[in-house]
């Protein structure tokens, strides 16, 4: 979808004939397909059409929804606990089980739960805040909650192999339940907790006396067990890409964060010298392997480093303070058509929300 032509989008999605004639359409810098424009910064895309911020934003999402309109993509979400991943889970669930008239897919949703923190009554509230704000009667909102409720198949996975099991068996389901929307909370959770079981000294968050990462077996990890996590990834990620292809339906999964320890560097290369010391780097889990197996890798984060406490119902986090709205963003690490841009967010009842239009 991204190749297709601009002058080519479905009637709802066209764009005005003056704009596109501001549009490169030969050249080395020539603007004519989707992917073209989507990979121009929105600064550079409203000096091109002419345009203020808010109509080029504007534009840049009725392309995007163009490329999307057959997603077939796998999108991590990275973040440290209490960020909202599971919020943002919940939210495009209802989203995808809301019906057409108020704006939804009107499907089915696979959702993978591996910590055990999918909440029915979070999504009911979310479901209902959302419906309600579509003006609906009273009358009708207890039967659209409930049949939004039905469509969502939740399924447990609590070790590796259970997650394996639980993926060998989506391609069914998806047929059977019309499932539009394939979710895994959290992919790193079991990954790791078989990782430390296989590692039972090994204490991610320790140092020795000296500064030094913990030591592990024989003062590093075993190759076969980076070897087997490294070939499980890269099946599962195989797997789940082949069902966002084949069905042509959206894939989300979460992922932590972990601390990597590394020596410090001069130019780049490692200082013999201080070598004895080491510096410490917050990243994304499951390493490298995972990173390029995924398609777009959103990441939720704090915006500095102040906290203030938000009184919100106790059961919808763990935590007795949390960031106020304006501390968190979210940001597009990678995507292959959608710049690197970030916006305020905030979790409310309404589920996950955004506080402001996407910055670069």
């Amino acid at each position: 979808m991204a190749h297709r032509p601009l002058h080519r989008l479905p009637p709802a999605k066209q764009i005005a004939p003056a704009i596109l004639a501001k549009l490169p359409a030969h050249g080395p810098h020539r603007v004519a397909t989707c992917g073209d424009l989507l990979r121009l910064s929105l600064v550079d895309l409203a000096e091109l059409c002419d345009l203020n911020s808010t109509q080029a934003a504007e534009l840049h999402r009725n392309v995007c929804s163009v490329v999307y309109a057959l997603p077939s993509r796998a999108t991590s979400i990275v973040g440290a606990a209490g960020m909202g991943k599971t919020q943002f889970c919940l939210t495009v669930a209802v989203t995808t089980t809301l019906p057409h008239a108020l704006g939804g897919w009107d499907a089915g949703v696979l959702y993978i739960d591996t910590e055990g923190s999918f909440s029915a009554s979070r999504f009911r509230e979310i479901a209902t805040q959302v419906v309600s704000a579509q003006g609906r009667p009273d009358s009708t909102l207890a039967s659209i909650i409930k049949n939004m409720t039905d469509k969502i198949h939740v399924l447990s996975a609590k070790t590796v192999s259970e997650l394996r099991s639980r993926i060998e068996a989506i391609e069914p389901m998806v047929i059977q339940h019309r499932i539009r929307l394939i979710i895994v909370d959290s992919i790193a959770f079991v990954m790791r907790r078989d990782l430390a079981d296989r590692r039972q000294d090994y204490q991610p968050d320790a140092l020795s006396s000296n500064n030094q990462p913990p030591h592990r077996f024989g003062g590093g990890p075993p190759s076969g067990n980076n070897k087997g996590m490294s070939d499980l990834l890269t099946w599962e990620a195989s797997n789940l890409k082949y069902i966002a292809e084949t069905f042509q339906i959206p894939v989300v999964v979460t992922n932590q964060i972990t601390t990597r320890f590394r020596p410090p560097t001069v130019m780049g290369v490692p200082s013999i010298a201080s070598s004895d010391r080491y510096e410490s780097a917050v990243t994304a889990a499951l390493g490298n392997t995972w990173a390029h197996l995924v398609t777009t890798r959103l990441v939720l984060r704090y915006s500095d480093e102040r906290r203030t406490t938000e009184k919100i119902p106790a059961s919808h986090t763990p935590m007795n303070a949390i960031p106020t709205p304006l501390d968190r963003t979210i940001t597009v690490a990678k995507s292959p058509i959608v710049p690197t841009v970030q916006f305020d967010y905030r979790i409310s009842s309404s589920g996950f929300v955004s506080k402001s239009p996407p910055t670069l």
